[in-house]
């Protein structure tokens, strides 16, 4: 043992820089193979950020002493020619762990809008209004900024600096709810159980806030790919979004005003007149286009407008009534505190009842924090994929991989 570590520090030092100058030399190597050369020259292509440009030509010039010519070439002329260009993601140190939840369902393409931000502030709210408890989200807090500290991996750590932020916003929502480990303390809002109506009302909220601003952003991304048609009439397009709108207004007015509050004109305005644009969406793309179209291809896409409307429309109540799951689990969280407490209670009679009782409260808040964080944060993942991202991202896209020949490898 002790002429191990004699070795150890005689010469690891040297045999960790060599370690390092290896890697760098396989890294180098790597990247030579992969470049067209003749006997006198080498010919470089690769992707560089916008905002590096010009270093990396400074840098390139001076390590080839001006010998070297360099073409640069724009990103929009490549994608117009169909080539495709990969996407690099720069946030704040506060929001780059997030684009862990992105990258797991895919990666943007480089003219659609990266939706980072989006996921984190709606992510952090579903948590918390799930999983709201100050007691349990501290945990989660703390358990995460231990790992995120002796975590080597840069996944790892970013995992974890997501764990603690869900765990603060768990604490959050456990001060408006009034729930400390399961104990009811003040609420600053409302406790779950006693405002089942309110809960609902704000997570169905959330939902449609979630659902259009999906949509928003899918015509958006259709209009920076210039496909103005897809924009408007398109299963998630414009026209959707006010019969989306259109739908949720009528819906409104009738709970508030009964039937009467309804008019034909605003039936056929919001809701016939967007289903029958979407029926009639490849007739109407035929005529724009002044494509000659047989009959038989006409009525082939109006069956399919048809079913397509169909699905728009139940997709959207599908997709709405989804976010109810957030009062569910809500309400769950709080039954099954509800629940231990209740079974410590009638554990507290008789001798030694008292430990018993306080040991049911500590394996019952053990088993909430590990079930139903893991639930909870699965059907956070969940709504993100399933109810906002189906509506404009594609996950097509392709990550910009730089190379890198760092030492610190």
């Amino acid at each position: 043992g002790e002429a191990r570590q004699a070795l150890r520090r005689e010469l690891g030092r040297d045999i960790n820089q060599l370690w390092r100058r290896t890697a760098v030399e396989e890294r180098i190597l790597e990247a030579q193979q992969r470049f067209g050369k003749t006997t006198s020259t080498y010919a470089i292509s690769g992707w560089v950020p916008e905002p590096d440009v010009q270093e990396v030509r400074r840098r390139v010039r001076d390590l080839t002493q001006g010998r070297v010519m360099i073409e640069e070439q724009d990103a929009e002329a490549l994608l117009a020619r169909g080539e495709e260009v990969p996407t690099l993601m720069r946030h704040h140190w506060l929001l780059r762990p997030f684009q862990v939840l992105v990258s797991g369902y895919g990666f943007p393409q480089y003219n659609e809008v990266e939706p980072t931000l989006f996921v984190a502030l709606s992510f952090l709210l579903m948590f918390g209004l799930m999983f709201g408890d100050v007691g349990h989200g501290a945990v989660f807090a703390l358990v995460g900024l231990a790992v995120h500290r002796w975590a080597r991996s840069r996944n790892v750590r970013d995992l974890a600096f997501v764990l603690s932020a869900c765990g603060v916003s768990a604490v959050m929502f456990g001060f408006l709810y009034g729930s400390y480990f399961g104990f009811e303390g003040p609420a600053l809002w409302l406790r779950p159980l006693a405002r089942i109506e309110t809960l609902f009302a704000v997570v169905l909220t959330l939902g449609m806030a979630m659902i259009s601003l999906g949509l928003i952003i899918n015509v958006v991304n259709r209009v920076a790919e210039r496909k103005y048609f897809e924009g408007i009439l398109s299963q998630y397009g414009l026209v959707a979004f006010v019969f989306y709108w259109g739908a949720i207004g009528l819906g409104l007015r009738y709970f508030i005003q009964g039937a009467a509050g309804i008019t034909m004109s605003h039936v056929l305005l919001f809701i016939v007149a967007p289903l029958a644009l979407l029926i009639l969406r490849e007739p109407i793309h035929t005529i724009l286009t002044r494509k000659p179209a047989k009959a038989s291809s006409l009525l082939e896409g109006m069956l399919e407008g048809f079913v397509e409307v169909m699905e728009v429309a139940i997709g959207f109540v599908a997709n709405t009534a989804s976010f109810i799951r957030v009062a569910a689990f809500a309400l769950s969280h709080a039954l099954l505190c509800l629940a231990t407490f209740a079974v410590a209670d009638a554990l507290r009679v008789g001798p030694g009842g008292v430990m018993l009782a306080w040991t049911t409260i500590v394996i019952g808040n053990v088993f909430i924090i590990l079930l139903e964080g893991l639930v909870v944060t699965i059907q956070s993942v969940r709504l993100e994929y399933y109810e906002f991202f189906s509506k404009f991202f594609s996950g097509e896209g392709k990550a910009f991989d730089p190379l890198s020949v760092s030492s610190e490898q």
